[in-house]
């Protein structure tokens, strides 16, 4: 360091030899600028918003090999479950239940953009094409203002 505080040359490089550990050893993930940017939006809503809490359960292969998963969501207002099978494109299906039953809007959020539907009287939800990544479930339970909110995931 120069006398007046500066950085010098040799400061410079051990600062560089630092951020090159740190990418070596811990390295920003691919995806998080996606994840910030789901973040950020969900904060922009003018509403009170419930974050559910997730257990995921690992399902056996099906008889063609198929693979699913099925994930719960609870929180205690509202559980929300979904089954999440790949399609032959790469796309996801995904089918869900509500509880408490009713129609509720349901919105996937995606990094192509918003995937709306509404759950039937029976609380049972499908949204056949859902673009593979980071994806979060948004419900707009009916009689409700607030919303509830899966946390963002990668699918």
């Amino acid at each position: 360091m120069t006398a007046d505080g500066e950085l010098d040359d040799l400061d410079w490089e051990i600062l560089r030899e630092i951020r090159g550990l740190c990418e070596a050893l811990d390295p920003v993930p691919d995806d998080l600028v996606e994840r910030v940017r789901f973040a950020i939006d969900l904060a922009d809503i003018d509403t009170e918003i419930e974050v559910l809490r997730a257990t995921e359960m690992p399902m056996a292969a099906g008889a063609r090999g198929e693979h699913s998963r099925v994930i719960t969501f609870d929180s205690p207002t509202l559980t929300i479950m979904v089954k999440i099978e790949s399609n032959a494109d790469g796309s996801l299906r995904v089918d869900g239940w509500l509880s408490p039953v009713g129609g509720h809007a349901v919105e996937a959020r995606t990094a192509s953009g918003p995937i709306t539907t509404s759950s039937s009287a029976d609380g049972r939800f499908s949204l056949a094409r859902v673009p593979a990544g980071m994806v979060q479930f948004v419900v707009r339970p009916s009689g409700q203002t607030g919303i509830v909110s899966t946390p963002t995931m990668k699918l």
